[in-house]
Parts: structure tokens; C-alpha cells; sequence
């Protein structure tokens, strides 16, 4: 359902639409394969997949129940559950309204819901990391993860306690990626731009270069501000570049 919707359609960094949606996944399983609990993976991935079709496509629950209804699916406790979620995570209504006073009102609403809130974590973190070349000003995402994820996941954890570590473990990805962009805008503002080795092993986003969203967000940053990068600094030689400058200075995928 999700690639016909974004069949032909690009990011503003020229990679295709879908893109975001199955690297969110990607994030999704490496986190439940890991051992990080979650109590509907199922669920988890399909909401995923899901996220943007109501407020990008204005598919309404009634669309997207009889297109799983077509595939066997049932309208059971569960597939409410589903949709509830598929609901709870779009910020505006099938008709494009607004269904929130603002930002801060769908973060308090989003802290009750364990999968859409969960999978919210997950988008920013994704949309954080390639917010360099994609949006305009990633500043905003910066500032969204400074001012609300420590309060957001806290109030999580609280409503869900047996999800603590998945939770926590997002929470402190969303952090890195938004201080490694930081440096983008600011010299002084820390050495996250460099990764140690430690920062890998972390349980759940054990991801090779290409898909790991500090290097996609330190690569993305370095392109356009070689002057951050230490001396010495050397990439893998198996790796390649995750994009590279243009002649007029846009970022376009390799």
C-alpha cells in the first residue's frame, strides 16, 4: 500500500519517498531482533509503514481497514488497536485539518499511545538523520529533540514500563543525531560530531555505515563542513560515502 501511494515520488534529497518508511522498519527490527522488548512488532512495523499516508495521502481508517480487510484481515480488537494507532500518529485528519492545538498538545497525546509513541521516536530519529541536504532548516529538528525528548520518554516510560529499554535506547539515538547536527550551525558546540567506538555496540542499532543514523547524520554534516572533521579522520576503506556534492552545491544520493 505504502510504495503504490509513493510510487515515483522523491525526498528533497533525491532518494525516493519510501525510503524513510522502510529505513524506519529497519530501525524497528534491528531494535526487537536485538532483544529490546516491544509487545507488537507487528504492529510496531505496520504503523511505521503507515505513519505519513493520512496526512501526506488522506487515507482514512476506513480506507486503510478495507484494504487490509481485502488482503484477510479482520476489524478484531487488535486491528482497532491498529488503527487507533494508524490515527493517533497523524498530526492532521484525512481532510488535511489539524486534529491538535499544536506540536506540544499531539507530543502529550502521542506519550499515551505505546506504538504510535514509540514509532514517533523512531521517524524523528530518521527524519533527524537526514535532515542535512533534505530540509531546509534541520534546525527544527534539533530543537524538538532538545526541548521535548527527555520529558516525552519519561512520561513513556511511566505509562509503560516494560518498554523502558527500547525507550531509553531511542532516547539517547534521537540525542546524538540532533548534537551532531548542532555542529552544522554551531563550531563550539561539543565534540559529538567525532564517533567512538562505543557508540556502536549500542543494543539495537547495531547497523552497518549506510544505514547507521550517526554516521548518515556525520557524513551529511562533514560534506558540507569538511573544516569539522578531526586531521586524521579516515572513513573504512569498505565503505563509500553515503552522498556527495553537486556542482551547485545540493546533495544528491551517490
Amino acid at each position: 500500500f505504502l510504495l503504490e501511494r509513493k510510487k515515483g515520488k522523491f525526498r528533497k534529497d533525491g532518494n525516493p519517498q519510501a525510503s524513510h518508511e522502510i529505513i524506519q522498519v529497519i530501525y524497528d527490527i534491528s531494535c526487537y531482533e536485538d532483544g529490546l522488548y516491544f509487545a507488537d512488532p507487528a504492529s510496531g512495523i505496520s504503523v511505521s509503514l503507515l505513519h505519513d499516508l493520512k496526512e501526506d495521502f488522506h487515507i482514512s481508517d476506513d480506507q486503510l481497514n478495507n484494504r487490509l480487510f481485502i488482503h484477510g484481515h479482520q476489524r478484531d480488537q487488535r486491528m482497532e488497536e491498529l488503527l487507533l494507532n494508524y490515527d493517533g500518529i497523524s498530526f492532521s485528519d484525512e481532510f488535511g485539518i489539524d486534529k491538535y492545538k499544536d506540536r506540544y498538545q499531539y507530543s502529550l497525546f502521542l506519550r499515551n499511545l505505546l506504538i504510535a509513541g514509540t514509532d514517533k521516536l523512531v521517524d524523528n530519529i530518521q527524519n533527524s538523520a537526514t535532515s542535512i541536504g533534505g530540509h531546509k532548516d534541520p534546525r527544527g529538528y534539533v530543537g524538538k529533540i532538545e526541548l521535548q525528548l527527555s520529558q516525552y520518554v519519561n512520561t513513556m516510560c511511566r505509562n509503560f514500563p516494560q518498554h523502558t529499554e527500547i525507550l531509553r535506547t531511542l532516547e539517547k539515538v534521537a540525542g546524538k543525531t540532533g548534537r551532531i547536527i548542532s555542529h552544522y550551525y554551531n563550531n563550539d558546540y561539543g565534540q559529538d560530531v567525532t564517533l567512538d567506538p562505543e557508540d556502536f555496540p549500542l543494543k539495537g542499532f547495531k547497523l552497518p555505515r549506510g544505514l547507521h543514523p550517526y554516521h548518515v547524520t556525520r557524513d551529511r554534516v562533514l560534506a558540507l563542513r569538511p573544516d569539522l572533521a578531526p586531521g586524521d579522520y579516515e572513513p573504512p576503506e569498505s565503505t563509500q560515502p553515503i552522498i556527495q556534492i553537486s556542482g551547485d552545491n545540493n546533495l544528491a544520493p551517490v
